[in-house]
């Protein structure tokens, strides 16, 4: 029974359980010392991405564009930027800058194209068929070599935009007459305070009993740091315990952000998430997925 409790923990602090079965949570939740200090740390998962974290991607998405301006947007190119007006409210800014300058970029190409025939004579039209055919050829390549950085800037910033920090607070043990602080609380601090090596540097043996949340402060920190492969596999790991849908939510992130190197590897968590009809997270899995 205990165990069905935890898994109600998100359902809970979103209003999702029906009447009878919200009841019967807070009845467990006042008899239940532990369920109620980890829907403490659930509550805070839930606020929002800091603001330091928002300026950070609208850097990386501005030098993302700026490295890598296409001459030609193609229709899958206007999804992804259009799911990113909507979900990170920061491509609006940055979009119509690098239209202007595709549009200043076109009128040359057709400049020197037409210029071309005009300084040939007639009698050289025929030699001059091969360099035109040659450019033609190599323009797709062109494209294609910009395009795959362009592609899995875009995989990164849509994980890192639909990534919500965990903010980990120090909790003052009931049990502990005394007042003992959180066994966890330096690390936790360390991450509040956005030092995530200091926050790994001090996770080094897990509590007794705090197996988990030492655990998903690890893969946070990890996360946050860019290091998704061990941030897959600490969240890989969560998923056998109370924590399960937040970490497969994770999981399914990082994977997003390593394609399209990990495509098996997302291709597997995407599927344990969408064929779970019940699954909370799976309304934004399909947001991300419209988006590919």
């Amino acid at each position: 029974m205990k165990k069905d409790f935890y898994d109600s923990i998100e359902d809970y602090l979103l209003g999702r359980l029906s009447p009878n079965a919200k009841s019967d949570f807070e009845v467990a939740l006042k008899n239940d010392r532990q369920l109620s200090e980890e829907v403490k740390l659930q509550r805070l998962i839930l606020e929002a991405t800091a603001e330091k974290e928002i300026l950070e991607l609208r850097k990386q998405m501005k030098k993302s564009f700026e490295e890598n301006k296409p001459g030609k947007f193609s229709p899958g190119k206007i999804w992804i930027l259009g799911g990113l007006l909507l979900v990170a409210l920061l491509v609006w800014f940055l979009f119509p800058s690098n239209t202007a300058t595709t549009e200043n970029e076109v009128p040359p190409q057709i400049e020197e194209s037409e210029d071309t025939p005009a300084f040939t004579p007639p009698a050289f039209e025929e030699p001059e068929k091969e360099p035109i055919a040659r450019e033609s050829e190599t323009e797709p390549v062109k494209r294609d070599n910009l395009e795959a950085p362009k592609q899995e800037a875009n995989y990164l910033a849509m994980a890192q935009s639909y990534y919500q920090s965990d903010k980990f607070a120090p909790v003052i043990s009931r049990g502990d007459s005394q007042g003992a602080t959180d066994p966890l609380a330096p690390a936790k601090e360390a991450y509040q305070s956005g030092d995530f090596e200091s926050a790994l540097k001090l996770l080094q043996d897990p509590p007794q009993g705090m197996e988990s949340t030492f655990e998903k402060l690890r893969a946070h920190s990890l996360f946050q740091m860019g290091n998704y492969t061990q941030a897959a596999a600490a969240f890989e790991g969560l998923r056998n315990g109370f924590y399960r849908n937040d970490a497969e939510w994770y999981l399914f992130l990082c994977r997003l952000a390593q394609l399209p190197e990990k495509q098996e590897a997302f291709d597997s968590i995407k599927s344990a998430i969408m064929d779970n009809p019940d699954h909370p997270f799976r309304e934004k899995a399909t947001q991300v997925l419209s988006q590919l």
